[in-house]
């Protein structure tokens, strides 16, 4: 505070006037600000200073804020940020403002994840390959992996074109068509008698059905027999130990293709039985090799027409005994437990054995009925409990077989195991009383059944009334003397 004085007819010039005092934050002025020619009083006028803060965003203003000097801008007075599409935007300060300045908006752009689709490759249900595109992009037939090879096979993708979305691609396999061929690993093998030979053959087709076998021994020409994958055809009436040529032409849908040999037949014997077992001769040449010993055919028909003699003795040695009923609802005691078999009887043992195992039962009030005729049926129910009597398809193969009979699972598991065939395609006449030859044929199929895949055989049938052997039953027959189940007798 200051007083200046001064004289009357003169005036204080503003230069003169005194300083404002100084006011911290303040600025301060005189409020005359003209020289003074009379008694007055000048005041002091104090302004508070400020500064100014300017927010930009892309160039342009957003807002101005004042702020006092000495006070400070706090952030949370910060105006916003303008919004940008696609971007996120801060101010480039974060932290409260006490002086003039320009903040500025400063944006970053959002990441977008682009959108994809996948296309997977699929070959046999396994996956090959997985590609994944963004939305927009393609992928091109020459990305596409290669197709999994598979033998025997072309294979090429279901889709041929670039491919734009998502998909599965799978793998379309064509079958490699095979030429036909003429047939080729020409097999031959034969059982060889006496006075005759069965010759039996196996080919490969190649693509093309075999349409026919024909065999020629001696100038004498037969079209074979197909069973069970096998041709054959029998050849009767040679001689003796004499050598034939054999010609063998198989022929399917493209052509034909031969195979040639020759075989001896055998010396022969004159008693009942004949040597022990020889290694067949074979047919020479063939694509593969050649098959030692015959091919065994299961399959022959039973002949209901074979005569039963039955004045013909049985041989006490045969082990096989044909001649027991079978009567499942009697059991009895073994042997001599029977008042019909005697403790010396060259059967004892025998009917010993057959009961005890299960096989054969009595015929009722403790008979055993030694010398009765046995027919099919009780012949096939034995070698059935011989098996443990398994469980079979209950369809029935014959119209003249009862199923409720004691022989019912039997006849049909003896067909269903190719051990019996019918007397015709319908019946089976399982009370018809067995022949020497049939019993041979069911215990042969019997022995392929259990395993037997091949047998070798001398000249066994040389007895007077040979000839009088049904043509299906000679190898069983030849079978059954070589291994002593069947002999012959004296007139």
């Amino acid at each position: 505070m200051e007083t200046k004085t001064v004289n009357e007819g003169e005036a204080l010039q503003v230069a003169d006037f005194p300083e404002v005092p100084a006011k911290q934050y303040y600025d301060g002025a005189w409020d005359v600000n003209e020289a003074i020619t009379e008694a007055k009083t000048v005041n002091a006028v104090y302004t508070r200073r400020t500064f100014a803060v300017t927010f930009v965003a892309d160039g342009t203003t957003v807002e101005t804020k004042t702020v006092n000097e000495g006070e400070s801008l706090a952030v949370a007075d910060f105006p916003a940020v303008p919004a940008k599409d696609g971007f996120t935007g801060v101010w480039n300060v974060t932290e409260d403002i006490t002086a003039a300045t320009t903040v500025t908006a400063v944006y970053t752009e959002i990441p977008v994840e682009p959108e994809t689709f996948v296309v997977t490759f699929v070959a046999d249900g396994q996956t090959v390959a997985t590609f994944t595109k963004e939305v927009g992009q393609t992928l091109t037939t020459a990305e596409f992996p290669e197709v999994p090879a598979k033998d025997g096979f072309t294979g090429a993708w279901n889709v041929t074109e670039d491919i734009t979305a998502a998909t599965t691609v799978t793998a379309v396999y064509t079958e490699i068509p095979v030429e036909p061929e003429a047939p080729s690993n020409i097999q031959r093998a034969y059982t060889v008698a006496s006075t005759n030979a069965e010759v039996k053959v196996t080919a490969d087709a190649n693509n093309s059905d075999i349409t026919s076998v024909e065999i020629t021994v001696n100038g004498e020409t037969k079209t074979a027999e197909f069973n069970n994958g096998v041709y054959s055809a029998l050849f009767t009436g040679l001689t003796r130990a004499t050598t034939y040529p054999v010609a063998v032409v198989v022929t399917n849908g493209v052509g034909e293709t031969e195979a040639t040999g020759e075989f001896t037949t055998r010396s022969g014997a004159t008693g009942g039985g004949g040597g022990g077992s020889t290694k067949l001769p074979v047919l020479s040449g063939g694509d593969k090799g050649d098959i030692d010993g015959p091919v065994v055919d299961p399959e022959k028909p039973v002949d209901p027409e074979q005569p039963v003699d039955p004045e013909k003795p049985v041989d006490p040695e045969q082990p096989v005994d044909p001649e027991v009923p079978v009567d499942p609802e009697t059991p009895v005691v073994p042997g001599a437990g029977f008042v019909d078999v005697k403790e010396d009887a060259w059967y004892n043992d025998s009917v010993d054995y057959v009961v005890e195992n299960g096989l054969m039962n009595g015929v009722g009030s403790n008979k055993f009925a030694p010398n009765d005729n046995l027919t099919r049926a009780m012949l096939v129910t034995v070698l059935y409990r011989a098996e443990g009597e398994p469980a079979v398809n209950r369809s029935i193969p014959f119209a003249d077989v009862d199923l409720g009979a004691y022989y019912g699972n039997a006849v049909i598991w003896a067909k269903q195991n190719g051990i019996v065939n019918g007397v015709d395609e319908n019946n089976f006449a399982p009370d018809r009383i067995i022949t020497r030859e049939q019993v041979a044929a069911i215990l042969y199929r019997y022995s392929i059944y259990k395993g037997m895949d091949a047998v070798n055989l001398s000249e066994n049938l040389g007895f007077v009334d040979a000839d009088e052997i049904s043509e299906y039953a000679i190898s069983a027959m030849n079978w059954a003397v070589g291994q002593n189940l069947i002999k012959g007798y004296e007139d």
